[in-house]
């Protein structure tokens, strides 16, 4: 991983509602670790000003992508169920998270 690309942050995980039925889980990237996914990504737009990255969580790594959030300005990080699965993680847990911009 390159050091200009590499963005490491704690943050809780968190879940958004849509339906009754349907739920997503999502990493906030902070304020200053989102600025500088913006200036890294600047010249490369994506669909929804998405920017992929290669995510690393505990025992997992795997490439997605982050999404920029109207409300706060920042980024962030969606988090399947099979990454939840095996993690054991739940809404409300504190973790470092490490990403790289690709």
């Amino acid at each position: 991983m390159s050091k200009s690309n590499l963005v490491k942050f704690k943050s809780q995980l968190w879940k958004y509602q849509f339906e009754a039925a349907t739920s997503w889980y999502f990493f906030t990237v902070p304020d200053e670790e989102s600025f500088k996914i913006k200036c890294h990504n600047a010249f490369n737009k994506k669909a929804w000003g998405s920017v992929p990255v290669l995510v690393k969580l505990k025992e997992s790594s795997w490439k997605t992508s982050v999404f920029p959030d109207s409300k706060s300005g920042c980024y962030i990080l969606p988090v399947k169920a099979q990454i939840r699965k095996v993690n054991c993680l739940k809404e409300g847990d504190y973790l470092d998270v490490e990403i790289e911009v690709i």
